[in-house]
């Protein structure tokens, strides 16, 4: 059996899993998306303790300054969902998307400067 450990990213339960076919190992993912893992979300709070300096207080928008890299972090009417923004240095933003949760951001981050956030 395989033990699904916990994770600082996400809500994870123990779940001993018995994988003997590719439709165990199916039915046994299906069943994490019925609630057992929930994402955490990325309130101004988090940004706060990951470096973010507020730049935009009436329609909040976040700056993470890491070097020539830095992302912009603009928050939608919607309250919950963040429109993330890079540049590499130059005047122009790319948009990288929107993001709700805190692993998101990780991981575009990971993947964009090779460091943890």
């Amino acid at each position: 059996p395989v033990t699904i450990l916990s994770s600082k990213l996400v809500n994870w339960q123990t779940i001993p899993i018995k994988i003997d076919t590719p439709q165990t190992l199916q039915r046994t993912f299906n069943k994490l998306d019925e609630g057992r893992v929930t994402p955490i979300p990325l309130p101004p709070e988090i940004l706060e303790k990951a470096g973010a300096k507020l730049i935009a207080p009436i329609h909040p928008t976040y700056m993470i300054n890491r070097g020539a890299f830095y992302f912009e972090l603009t928050m939608m009417n919607d309250n919950e969902t963040w429109h993330i923004t890079s540049s590499n240095g130059g005047p122009a933003l790319v948009g990288l998307g929107l993001f709700k949760h805190l692993h998101q951001l990780q991981n575009l981050y990971f993947a964009l400067t090779g460091e943890e956030l």
